[in-house]
C-alpha cells in the first residue's frame, strides 16, 4: 500500500508539528489552514510566537483553538525557536515547518513514516517555489568539503526530477523536516549561536557524527515562499558566512581541519577580493562573520569540544557525502548571481 494513501492514527498521536513564526499573519495563516486540511488534522500543533512584531498569539490565536501558541521571551531566531517548540512539544515526533510553507492535502504520513527506521535521524522534504511551482527550491541541502552550503537542485525544473543523477544531499533542509524528539536531545539540539541560517546544515552535520542517516523524502513536496524572513541580502550573508564557518570549527576533526585549512583560506580570500571589487556593501558583511568567529573562538572551541566528545563516525565517511569542489567557485565567487539575491527580491542590500 502507498503510505501517502492512508492516515495512520497512531502517527497523529505521536507527534507534534513545530513553525516557530516572526511576523506575515498571512503567511502563517496559510500555512496553517494548509496543515489543518491535510492529513496532520489532529496532530499537536505548536506555534512559537518569537516576539512577533505582529502579536500573532493574540491577533489570531483565539481563531485556531487547536493550536497552542508559545510565547517566546525575545526572538531566538530559528534556532532558539524550533528549541523552544521542541520543549514545548509532547509527542515523541517533531514535525519543523517554516511559517511560510504550504503543505499538500497528503504529506504528513509520509513524512512522518521516515522516522519508524531508527537508523534515520531526520527526513526533509522537496520544497517547490510557492509562486513558481514548476521550479525547486530545495531538494535536501548539498554541502563541499569546505563548509559551504546550498540547497539542492534549487531553480531546477520538479518535472523529470525523479530517477536522474543528482549529488547527494548532505542536509535537511530547515524549510520542512521530521525527527525523534530523543535524537534532538542527543544531539544537543540547535546552536542558538547561529541564529538562523546554516543551523539546519549544523545539525544535520552533527547528526551524520552521530552515526544518523539525513534522507530527503522525494514523496513528499510542500511549497515554500522562501522570501518569508524579511531579512536583507547583507544580513543573510553575514550569517551564513558566519554560521558556516562555525560548523566547519565545531564539526571537523583535528586533522581534516588541517587537510582542509589552505584550500578554505584560499577560497575565502578570493572571495573576499571580488567582493572587494565588486560590491564592497557585501564584503564588510563576510569580513564581519569572519571577525565575529574570531571573537567568539573560545565559546566555539568549548562546544566543539563538546561535538567531538559524542562522534561515531570518522571524517572520511562524513566526506564521503559532502561535494569535493568549493561550491563557492563554481557560482561565480560572489553573490551577484548566488540564489539568495532571488529570495529577497527588492530588498537589495
Amino acid at each position: 500500500m502507498d503510505r501517502s494513501s492512508a492516515v495512520d492514527p497512531t502517527s497523529l498521536i505521536g507527534a507534534s508539528v513545530v513553525i516557530v513564526h516572526y511576523d506575515g499573519l498571512n503567511q502563517l495563516r496559510a500555512c496553517l489552514d494548509s496543515i489543518l486540511r491535510s492529513d496532520a488534522d489532529g496532530v499537536e500543533v505548536i506555534v512559537v510566537d518569537n516576539a512577533s512584531l505582529d502579536s500573532c498569539t493574540e491577533a489570531i490565536g483565539g481563531s485556531y483553538p487547536s493550536v497552542r501558541f508559545v510565547k517566546a521571551p525575545q526572538n531566538l531566531g530559528t534556532s532558539g525557536g524550533w528549541n523552544l517548540g521542541a520543549e514545548a512539544a509532547t509527542r515523541p515526533s517533531l514535525i519543523f515547518l517554516n511559517d511560510d510553507v504550504i503543505v499538500p492535502p497528503r504529506w504528513f504520513s509520509s513524512l512522518r513514516s521516515n522516522l519508524d527506521d531508527p537508523s534515520v535521524g531526520v527526513a526533509s522534504a522537496m520544497a517547490l517555489f510557492l509562486d513558481q511551482p514548476e521550479t525547486i527550491n530545495s531538494a535536501g541541502g548539498i554541502l563541499d568539503f569546505l563548509g559551504f552550503g546550498l540547497n539542492r537542485s534549487i531553480g531546477q525544473p520538479y518535472h523529470g526530477f525523479s530517477g536522474q543523477p543528482h549529488e547527494k544531499p548532505f542536509y535537511a533542509v530547515g524549510t520542512a523536516f521530521a525527527t525523534r524528539k530523543e535524537v534532538l536531545e542527543r544531539s544537543g539540539g540547535f546552536d542558538e549561536e547561529m541564529f538562523m541560517y546554516a543551523d539546519d546544515l549544523d545539525w544535520s552535520w552533527r547528526l551524520r557524527l552521530l552515526g544518523y542517516k539525513v534522507l530527503v523524502d522525494e514523496r513528499v513536496v510542500v511549497y515554500h515562499k522562501w522570501r518569508g524572513s524579511g531579512l536583507t541580502l547583507n544580513r543573510m550573508a553575514y550569517l551564513l558566512e558566519r554560521n558556516e564557518l562555525r560548523a566547519v570549527l565545531k564539526n571537523y576533526g583535528a586533522a581534516a581541519l588541517i587537510w582542509i585549512a589552505p584550500a578554505l583560506a584560499i577560497v575565502k580570500l578570493a572571495k573576499g577580493l571580488a567582493l572587494l571589487l565588486l560590491d564592497r556593501s557585501l564584503f564588510r558583511s563576510i569580513v564581519r562573520g569572519w571577525f565575529w568567529n574570531l571573537e567568539n573562538l573560545r565559546e566555539t572551541l568549548q562546544e566543539r569540544r563538546t561535538v567531538q566528545s559524542k562522534r561515531q563516525v570518522t571524517d572520511r565517511m562524513i566526506v564521503h557525502d559532502m561535494v569535493m569542489e568549493s561550491l563557492e567557485l563554481r557560482i561565480g565567487l560572489g553573490w551577484h548571481h548566488h540564489p539568495l539575491r532571488a529570495a529577497v527580491g527588492e530588498r537589495g542590500v
